[in-house]
């Protein structure tokens, strides 16, 4: 079954309930993401450059706001399950992180049965057995710190979370290391919603534990209509936070059974702000980054980890323009993706990655923002639909990856029967930099019931 490793003695570190937050063909490259301040409703959080949180600014008003709207939301909750509060029981996914921990504590505030839910996805004894890399015994310890604080039952041992590492390999991790082999770029955060956290957690919730739902600390909403008889998915409050491309693949019949309590009202300063002055969470915990790494990979490179899983060998990097200078050489197509910048010897200008030659092991690049990076038009495959049928004549939008914050407006033109395939054309003077083969569109629409865009699902680049 896993054929396709290099040095089969190598296992993984553990990946917890976390999710990828950032650019993967960034992460790719090595470039590092930039932290933003956070600021709102009287509360702004900075960093220093020790990458510390050096003040947040109060305003005792803020608290009772936030929690007024989750009094509110939770009256929502009641009438979506038919059930007063206390009778919901709801199985909250914690990874250890501030948003998990605050959604528990929130739900647990306002009255719900709340227990909580560690998940392990991966056995690093073999690969990281000091946990240089891997923080999941730190993440763990968080889960059971807040827990235990806050009188939340835990599902599993002190000693051993819920593991689903078969279902990892299987339904996720083999078909990202196939994909890098392919020399596509693949998104494994979408794979992991959807069968990880929204099909074996659960599963695993509502047949083990009994549970109403479950929930997560993602930003997006779900809301109703037709009288609670349609769910949707929505774009979050928090634009800049907005999670809702990350859950473009789940299964609709799976939101029947979640709730996202931050993405409904809250924003990120809100759940940082309770954290810190409402919850007392200690610091190491309130000022806690946000993930922005592939949880599998930890603080490596990802060519280091990679490389142990996937055969590569150098070859040419070649100028788009004539395709045939050679200009360098490459270490191995896996560790490249559209778009990323490729540093050339004796050349003052930035290069990029805009064709890839898997075939012939040629790299072929461009200079600075050349014309072969734009595109108006594409085709994705492979489409998961959470509403009803597209229409050619209906305006969408589309997000090309996960941190272009606002979808741009597009038409939809089906090119099989079933929809399973789809043409894309933006509209207007946009256009998409860098599509990278197997990367994931996720699409919008406007609902005039709904302030935000509804997600109606997506597809594979092709």
């Amino acid at each position: 079954m896993r054929n396709f490793i290099k040095n089969k003695s190598k296992t993984l570190f553990c990946p917890s309930l976390h999710t990828t937050q950032r650019n993967f063909a960034s992460f790719l490259s090595g470039e590092e993401v930039k932290e933003r301040s956070f600021s709102s409703c009287g509360v702004e959080v900075k960093r220093n450059e020790a990458n510390k949180f050096e003040s947040i600014t109060r305003d005792d008003n803020s608290i009772n706001y936030c929690l007024d709207l989750f009094e509110k939301y939770s009256k929502r909750i009641e009438d979506r399950f038919k059930k007063p509060r206390n009778e919901i029981k709801v199985i909250v996914g914690m990874s250890g992180g501030i948003d998990s921990s605050v959604t528990a504590c929130l739900l647990k505030e306002m009255g719900f049965n709340v227990q909580a839910i560690h998940m392990r996805n991966w056995d690093n004894s073999e690969e990281d057995p000091d946990r240089q890399y891997c923080t999941f015994t730190k993440d763990w310890n968080d889960v059971k710190l807040i827990s235990s604080k806050f009188n939340i039952p835990y599902v599993g041992s002190s000693l051993h979370p819920v593991e689903f590492i078969d279902e990892y390999w299987n339904d996720v991790f083999e078909r990202l290391i196939e994909g890098y082999q392919e020399g596509i770029t693949p998104n494994p955060d979408l794979f992991c919603n959807k069968f990880i956290k929204f099909d074996a957690m659960l599963n695993y919730a509502k047949q083990k534990c009994g549970a109403d739902c479950i929930a997560t600390g993602h930003y997006a909403q779900l809301e109703t209509s037709n009288n609670n008889q349609n769910l949707h998915l929505l774009r979050a409050v928090d634009e800049d936070k907005d999670q809702s491309y990350f859950l473009a693949f789940v299964n609709p019949k799976a939101f029947e059974s979640s709730i996202f309590p931050l993405g409904q009202y809250l924003k990120k300063e809100h759940v940082r702000r309770l954290a810190r002055d409402y919850f007392k969470f200690p610091e190491e915990l309130w000022a806690k980054k946000d993930s922005v790494g592939i949880c599998f990979v930890g603080k490596r490179k990802f060519k280091d980890f990679l490389s142990n899983y996937v055969n590569t060998q150098e070859g040419n990097i070649v100028s788009i323009e004539d395709k045939q200078t050679i200009l360098g050489k490459h270490e191995g197509i896996p560790f490249y993706t559209i778009g990323q910048s490729v540093g050339l010897s004796g050349m003052k200008n930035k290069w990029f990655v805009c064709e890839k030659d898997v075939k012939n092991n040629i790299l072929y690049v461009c200079p600075g923002e050349h014309e072969i990076l734009y595109r108006k038009e594409c085709i994705i495959s492979n489409c998961h639909w959470l509403e009803g049928n597209i229409s050619p004549d209906k305006n969408y939008f589309i997000k090309i990856r996960y941190n272009q914050r606002v979808p741009m407006p597009c038409r939809l033109e089906p090119i099989t029967s079933n929809s399973q395939q789809i043409k894309v054309t933006l509209l207007d003077d946009f256009k998409a930099r860098a599509i990278a083969p197997g990367q994931v569109a996720v699409l919008y629409e406007k609902n005039d019931l709904f302030n935000e865009l509804v997600c109606i699902g997506g597809g594979i680049y092709t």
